[in-house]
């Protein structure tokens, strides 16, 4: 009776910490077998992503607070489940920004791709929502996204009786810096290069540039999330990320007349609205 009752209470511990955080399948791997879950904290290789809505600030000046407040939800209800359906983990929601985590020991494979697709999902669910004018009254808004794959400390974290299951590390950092990144170059979604490598036989990305990181001497690519490659991309996108990728490789030997005559073609390419270029 003891150990039935030790294990209703594990079993029920688990299902308050990841219910309606992540998907039923994997909930129930993880209720069958709440060992592969080391709480106490271990070591992995992660898939964070970062989310932040831009120009949500002066919408909320435009209604009431409570409406807002009940727009939002209804939004991030749309996101979640998008995370939850490419088995991400939904970390937390701080105001208008969220976390989502790929790669827990539920679900520790393909984390970068299923990740990128979650990412590219949801910028694809926004533009349905703004075409289709939804709460006009809140307006529009945008999700600067960033993602970044690396090793990091996982584990309930906090104090008694208020712990989260989540990570910290460096790779966390610079996923939430990546999310700052993406806006300064005027991209949707912006991932790391560990990202990139564990993702590109699945994604169609282009390099932006390489960045400095925080306690590290050398410096890291970061590139711009396009698309599924079995989705593909228009004749008209296929041209700038082409024109685009030949510019940056003649910038990057220093040939500037050539870099700019492929960046203008890709510009060119975009009607004038690659911020990159």
């Amino acid at each position: 009776e003891m150990a039935m009752a030790n294990e209703q209470e594990t079993d029920n511990a688990v299902r308050e910490l990841f219910q309606n955080r992540i998907a039923p399948d994997l909930l129930d791997k993880l209720l069958s077998n709440p060992s592969i879950l080391e709480l106490n904290g271990e070591e992995r290789d992660l898939t964070v992503l970062f989310a932040d809505a831009v120009g949500i600030t002066q919408k909320q000046y435009n209604m009431p607070l409570r409406d807002f407040f009940e727009y939002m939800n209804k939004h991030f209800d749309v996101l979640s489940e998008i995370i939850v359906s490419n088995h991400g983990f939904l970390d937390k929601i701080v105001g208008d920004e969220f976390m989502a985590l790929w790669g827990t020991p539920v679900n520790p494979r393909d984390h970068a791709t299923q990740a990128c697709f979650a990412a590219i999902d949801m910028q694809a669910k926004l533009r349905s929502l703004r075409k289709g004018n939804i709460e006009s009254s809140g307006g529009d808004y945008r999700l600067a996204i960033g993602i970044n794959t690396g090793s990091a400390f996982i584990g309930n974290l906090g104090p008694s009786g208020f712990m989260q299951y989540t990570p910290f590390g460096n790779a966390i950092n610079f996923g939430a810096r990546l999310e700052r990144i993406g806006r300064t170059y005027g991209v949707e979604i912006i991932i790391g290069e560990e990202t990139y490598q564990h993702a590109k036989d699945n994604i169609i990305a282009r390099k932006l540039d390489d960045v400095e990181v925080r306690y590290q001497d050398e410096k890291v690519g970061v590139y711009e999330l396009v698309e599924r490659k079995s989705t593909g991309v228009s004749d008209e996108v296929s041209r700038k990320l082409s024109e685009f990728g030949k510019g940056y490789d003649a910038f990057s030997r220093g040939d500037m007349p050539g870099a700019r005559d492929h960046f203008l073609a890709a510009l060119k390419a975009s009607k004038g609205t690659d911020v990159p270029s």
